[in-house]
């Protein structure tokens, strides 16, 4: 906003002469003599985002066309939220500090004005910084647009990652104290390490067609399966030394991939000519002592009672039960393998069934005992571990192709890719819609920060 200020009336006179008599005449005019107050031209943040009780630089470049000198001031709206540090008037940057009370976790404006002297009249500008806490921020993973998104747990967006991907189709991040992701990008045949701020770390290369991928926390290593061609189809990396420490074959077409971190192990769904689910016990001190080939020899297999297994869940619990959501020919169930602590292996339990014609997608259970479902027919439904027939559907969101989930462990609520929609919403065990995010045009996979 700039303003010009009358300061003040001068009268000017005009007299011509042609040097005759009576050649003269003469006219008079009132001028107002102005100001111009100083113009800005640029007012920017280091960052157009914040953590909490963090700081960004404020930079404002300003022009006065009267050649006076000016001053600044730096000021947040509301007033008085968080710290600004402005060493002079006469210097053109500042540093704000946001407070550190999760409450206090939004958008701000952030406000400066500048004035010339010593005529004191101003202009001033207006930018925004958004504050958020790394609690429950998520990562979306768009596969059409090849985005990688960050958002607050409050559905604004933070940033999308700078990377190049080709094809994203997973995330992960189970590491304590580490806010990135790990992105798998299937055409690109490889695993990219994101900063919390969505820059590249590291990448993993030479993983053709890498499908899905989930951390250890106990031995910090990364585990990818893949469906190419080319083996391996299991990739172990170490994530403190960024490296490669193995890759497992005897995989035949892997669908799905996920730990029990309480229990150590790794479970794999598989298709091929019969399909199976793999248990892989990793409670050894280096993981690369294992096998270069999966076998029965030392890998449990469970197989003749599945037709299309493609993705698997369970609590981190010793007495976790695997659910797997199995696509039949005559629509599909939740299979379920229950740990069995006199014999310390697993037993088939009596398939879910879920009433509906086409089948599961989707399975993930909450630390609770919850366990959402989505379906190929549009549908979404939860259970209790402890009572599974009783099945309640999601009916105050009408989903339209849901295909990606992910459940905030601390809150219990889902957060649920729509792609018929373009959206991903939250839902809670209420039946409640909370937050939903839209613009979206394929979502792949979500992963929540806990």
């Amino acid at each position: 906003m700039d303003r010009a200020h009358d300061i003040g009336k001068v009268t000017v006179t005009a007299v011509a002469n042609d040097h005759k008599a009576d050649g003269t005449d003469t006219a008079t005019v009132a001028l107002s003599v102005v100001n111009s107050a100083p113009s800005i031209t640029e007012f920017i943040s280091s960052k157009p985002y914040v953590t909490l009780g963090n700081s960004v630089t404020l930079s404002c470049n300003a022009l006065d066309l009267d050649a006076e000198d000016i001053i600044y001031k730096f000021f947040t709206s509301p007033p008085g939220v968080g710290t600004i540090l402005h060493e002079s008037p006469e210097v053109n940057t500042a540093t704000w500090t946001a407070p550190d009370d999760p409450n206090l976790a939004r958008i701000y404006d952030l406000i400066v004005t500048v004035s010339d002297v010593p005529q004191g009249y101003y202009s001033s500008d207006t930018l925004q910084v958004l504050v958020f806490s790394e609690y429950g921020t998520i990562w979306i993973v768009d596969k059409v647009r090849s985005e990688v998104d960050k958002f607050t747990s409050r559905g604004e967006k933070i940033l999308s990652a700078s990377h190049s991907f080709q094809k994203p189709v997973a995330v992960t991040n189970n590491i304590d104290e580490f806010y990135g992701c790990y992105v798998a990008d299937h055409d690109a045949g490889q695993i990219i390490k994101l900063d919390e701020e969505g820059r590249m770390l590291t990448t993993f290369t030479d993983i053709p067609n890498v499908i899905d991928l989930v951390i250890d926390r106990k031995t910090r290593t990364l585990w990818a399966i893949s469906v190419s061609e080319v083996e391996p189809r299991l990739t172990v990396i170490d994530t403190d030394y960024e490296s490669v420490i193995k890759q497992v074959k005897g995989l035949n077409e892997p669908s799905a991939i996920t730990i029990n971190q309480n229990r150590h192990e790794v479970w794999i769904a598989d298709y091929g000519e019969t399909d199976r689910v793999i248990q892989i016990n990793i409670n050894i001190d280096n993981p690369v002592d294992l096998p270069d080939s999966l076998t029965s020899a030392n890998a449990t297999i469970f197989k003749g009672n599945y037709d299309g297994p493609s993705s698997l869940s369970m609590r981190n619990a010793e007495d976790a039960i695997v659910y797997i959501a199995d696509m039949t020919d005559d629509g599909g169930e939740i299979e379920r393998l229950i740990y069995n602590p006199a014999t310390e292996d697993y037993y088939r339990g009596t398939p879910v069934s879920l009433g509906n014609e086409r089948g599961p997608s989707k399975v993930r259970v909450a630390d609770a005992g919850l366990v959402w479902v989505l379906n190929l027919d549009g549908s979404v439904l939860y259970f209790l571990e402890s009572n599974p027939s009783q099945q309640t559907p999601i009916v105050l969101y009408d989903f339209d192709d849901p295909h990606a989930m992910a459940i905030d462990q601390e809150t219990g609520n889902v957060w649920i890719g729509d792609n018929g929609r373009h959206q991903v919403v939250e839902i809670s065990s209420a039946d409640s819609v909370g937050v939903s995010i839209s613009g979206f045009s394929f979502v792949e996979d979500i992963i929540i920060n806990n």
